[in-house]
């Protein structure tokens, strides 16, 4: 049977929003600054308790909002179908924000001042469509094995052996002995055993894909540069395996109503099987036994026994921005616990863009004629066989073409100084301007744009 248990994050002096605070780690009210205790519960209701309104719960969620009074509640389900049938309450972790609010929009601004190609006036013009933390899960599988094996092992020799070789002298020719080694491999079975455990790590949510794909389909391409960086960076596979093993020095805790407040819970959207890949733990198995075996070589390795796994979920924190320039929407991530760990996609300047075509625009026409005078020098052929090469057009075109090449890679080298020099000028610049809105990012992110947000 489905029991719903709907946990409140108003706060019960006032009835202001909660809301967790990185910096202090703990769970302030807006209103009155008191923080929280326990979460008020209100058991088998799908009704606001505030105001009475229905509230709207999503498959997959952790958390819902009302609609009428803007409360927000956590969600716990008791609930013995569906995808999460296999994480027990227990296994149920989360990596709580560190940054603050105001320190991640510091990153960010830092972030895009050092992008280089951004144009000089990028933080005059841009404006904030949608800013917000969120909690991303993902899905981890300990995989515990016991394994017997069995393969041909190898140790590897040298011999010596007399190989006959041909040697004249004096105009005759005969068969003389060579003393010469080799390496020879004695093969002979082996059987033993292997234990471990391998972790597998994988998103719960196709949010980020979906983010990068709207963010990039409303974007025009010729405008913006791609995603800078890459979202697989964002995986904390190394981190949660200290979890499960019990050494980890980073903070992270059981999942608790008071780390969620005042930021929102991306819904799971795939089945937990997802993260179990059996492809992936029989590659790690068969890894580990080709190292550990004893030999030279090995080959022939077969393998069986028993796996036992355990899932578990963990929701990691993420300051997330929808920006515009220029009637053109962008995107930044940060990692809520690394401001300066940050992905996305920016402007950049057209006009430069333009002026470093031309800058390599010379190195384009001395490779254009070195490939024309290659191409008559290909069609007039190499002169015949005591002709005077000096004399003969076609060794004048094969100059012409050599002397061309060497031209283009001129033009190209200071094509490329004049294009980074440039490139670190404009940085210049922009770090400079950014230098002014570092100790007071509010001026950027209270800036609204008037672009309809593309990803929620």
């Amino acid at each position: 049977m489905r029991k719903t248990v709907l946990k409140s994050t108003n706060c019960k002096n006032c009835g202001g929003q909660m809301k967790f605070d990185p910096k202090t780690q703990q769970t302030v009210c807006s209103g009155c600054s008191s923080t929280m205790e326990d979460p008020r519960e209100q058991k088998e209701e799908l009704s606001c308790p505030n105001c009475g309104a229905v509230l709207a719960i999503v498959k997959g969620t952790s958390q819902t909002e009302c609609k009428s009074c803007d409360s927000v509640f956590s969600i716990v389900q008791d609930d013995d179908s569906g995808d999460q049938k296999e994480i027990s309450e227990n296994h149920k972790f989360i990596d709580p924000f560190n940054i603050p609010q105001d320190e991640y929009q510091k990153g960010m601004i830092s972030w895009l001042a050092n992008t280089k190609g951004v144009p000089t006036d990028v933080f005059d013009k841009i404006a904030i469509i949608a800013f917000e933390g969120r909690y991303v899960p993902y899905y981890y599988c300990t995989v515990d094995y016991k394994m017997q094996w069995s393969a041909s092992i190898g140790h590897e020799r040298e011999e010596t052996y007399t190989d006959y070789v041909k040697k004249t002298t004096k105009g005759r020719t005969r068969m003389v002995p060579v003393t010469k080694s080799r390496t020879v491999t004695d093969w002979s079975p082996h059987s033993s055993s292997s234990t471990g455990r391998i972790n597998l790590v994988c998103e719960a949510s196709d949010y980020f894909k979906n983010a990068k794909d709207k963010i990039m389909g409303a974007n025009k391409k010729k405008n913006e540069k791609k995603i800078i960086g890459s979202f697989d960076s964002f995986y904390i596979d190394e981190n949660f395996k200290n979890i499960v093993y019990g050494n980890t020095a980073t903070k992270i805790e059981k999942l608790d109503v008071k780390y969620t407040a005042g930021f929102k819970l991306i819904p799971f959207e795939e089945p937990v099987s997802k993260v179990y890949d059996k492809t992936k733990i029989n590659n790690e198995i068969y890894a580990r036994i080709k190292k550990d075996a004893p030999g030279d070589r090995i080959k022939n390795i077969s393998f069986n026994g028993d796996i036992d796994n355990e899932y578990y979920v963990i929701y990691r924190p993420y300051w997330i921005t929808k920006y515009s320039y220029d009637d053109t929407a962008y995107l930044n991530i940060c990692d809520g616990n690394n401001a300066a760990s940050h992905i996305g996609n920016t402007p950049i300047d057209k006009n430069q863009k333009l002026k470093f075509k031309k800058m390599f625009l010379p190195f384009k026409i001395s490779l254009g004629v070195m490939i024309i005078f290659a191409i008559i020098a290909g069609i007039l052929g190499e002169p015949a066989e005591g002709a005077d090469v000096t004399q003969s057009s076609y060794s004048l075109f094969i100059g012409l073409s050599s002397l061309s090449f060497v031209v283009a890679g001129i033009f190209g080298i200071v094509g490329m100084i004049r294009r980074n020099g440039a490139l670190n000028k404009s940085k210049d610049i922009v770090v400079k301007q950014a230098s002014n809105y570092l100790n007071n990012s509010k001026t950027i992110f209270d800036r609204k744009s008037a672009i309809t947000d593309p990803v929620d």
